[in-house]
C-alpha cells in the first residue's frame, strides 16, 4: 500500500504543480479571472500538500520502520496538508499585499498548535 500511496501522491502533486506552472507561463490573473485564480490556488495546495506528504511519509518511515503504514499515511497526509496550506495562505496573503510578519508567526503558531493537538490526542 505504501508504494501505491507514494506513486499516486507523487503523480498527483506533479500534475497539479504542472498545471500551476502552465497557468503562470501562459496566462495572467486578469485573463483567468477570480475563478481561475481560485482554482490555481487549489491546484497549488494539492500539489504542495501531496509532495510534502510524500516527504513526510518517507522521513517518518525511516525514523519509525516498525510503525503501521496506515498510521504513517494518515500522519503524513495531515502534515502535508498543514505545510501546503501554510505556504498557500502565505502566498495568497502576499499576492494581496496583506502579508505581515505577525501573520506569518500567528499562522505558524496555529499550525504548531494543530499538530500538537493531533499528536497528543492519540
Amino acid at each position: 500500500m505504501a508504494k501505491g500511496y507514494i506513486g499516486t501522491a507523487s503523480v498527483a502533486g506533479a500534475g497539479a504543480l504542472g498545471i500551476c506552472a502552465l497557468a503562470v507561463a501562459a496566462t495572467t490573473p486578469a485573463l483567468i479571472g477570480p475563478l481561475g485564480v481560485t482554482l490555481w490556488f487549489v491546484s497549488l495546495l494539492v500539489g504542495l500538500a501531496s509532495w510534502f506528504a510524500v516527504a513526510a511519509f518517507v522521513v517518518e518511515r525511516k525514523l519509525r520502520p516498525t510503525a503501521a503504514k496506515n498510521q504513517l499515511i494518515t500522519n503524513s497526509l495531515r502534515r502535508g496538508l498543514l505545510l501546503g496550506g501554510y505556504v498557500v495562505v502565505m502566498l495568497g496573503l502576499s499576492s494581496l499585499q496583506q502579508l505581515t510578519m505577525r501573520d506569518v508567526l500567528l499562522l505558524a503558531l496555529f499550525i504548531a498548535l494543530i499538530e500538537f493537538y493531533m499528536v497528543m490526542k492519540r
